[in-house]
């Protein structure tokens, strides 16, 4: 990732609509296929400011993050976060860690995206979730995922099948449904005109105010129907069974 998307990212990741939407979601998927706390430990891969951590740590997980970027494993630190400095590929940690374990716009950074999930396979308990968000579409390709050093966006069939090799996937769907029109044309129109797209704009407070009442809306039908139509992502939450006898 580039160095300003990450000074973007620190200073948008608590006030821009886009990331409290993520953080909407994945509350919903927590709420249904995890225990809140109990005192069971949660991990962020490539957790990138800690927003994840302590959300997790709000619900009452032991958390920790890792992270391979020198910007994010040091602001993580300045604010007393757990946070590791690690590859998700090669995270350090023993075998069977984790009760949680969260990839969040994580595994398209990496050409070896199985490498990852294998990684993710061998950390997590028996029984142990796995939650992953990753960009969709392939055709929403834009200036953005370069400059993100992305590798690839997904469908939900290459998702699932990628999840399917080591998990047993309990759940895939879109999201971010409501933007999904307009960053369509926008992302259409400038690759037409040939003009890069622009990142994350500072958003005025009655937009930020307009898009979070859009974003409760979105996470309330999320929510209520487990399902949205579509969208410029991709949540998907799989299973770690245990080993037969």
């Amino acid at each position: 990732m580039e160095f300003e998307c990450y000074q973007e990212l620190i200073e948008k990741d608590t006030t821009h609509w886009w990331f409290l939407g993520k953080k909407k979601f994945l509350d919903v998927i927590l709420d249904r296929y995890t225990d809140n706390g109990n005192e069971k430990c949660a991990l962020d891969i490539g957790c990138g400011t800690g927003g994840i951590i302590e959300q997790l740590g709000a619900r009452g997980f032991k958390s920790f993050g890792i992270d391979n970027h020198e910007i994010a494993f040091n602001f993580c630190q300045k604010k007393n976060l757990p946070v590791f400095k690690a590859d998700a590929k090669q995270t350090g940690f023993e075998a069977s860690s984790f009760d949680v374990v969260c990839a969040l716009d994580v595994i398209e950074h990496d050409e070896d995206d199985l490498a990852i999930i294998r990684e993710v396979k061998r950390i997590l308990k028996p029984g142990g979730i796995f939650i992953v968000m990753v960009p969709a579409h392939q055709w929403l390709w834009s200036h953005c995922d370069k400059m993100n050093h992305h590798k690839r966006r997904y469908s939900k069939k290459s998702l699932l099948n990628l999840l399917n090799r080591e998990f047993r996937t309990l759940h895939i769907s879109w999201i971010h449904c409501s933007i999904f029109i307009p960053a369509s044309v926008i992302i259409t129109l400038r690759k037409i005109l040939q003009k890069d797209q622009v990142r994350y704009t500072n958003p005025t407070h009655y937009t930020n105010l307009l898009m979070n009442y859009i974003y409760e809306l979105e996470k309330n039908t999320y929510r209520t129907f487990h399902y949205l139509p579509f969208g410029t992502s991709i949540a998907a939450a799989a299973v770690k069974d245990p080993a037969p006898y």
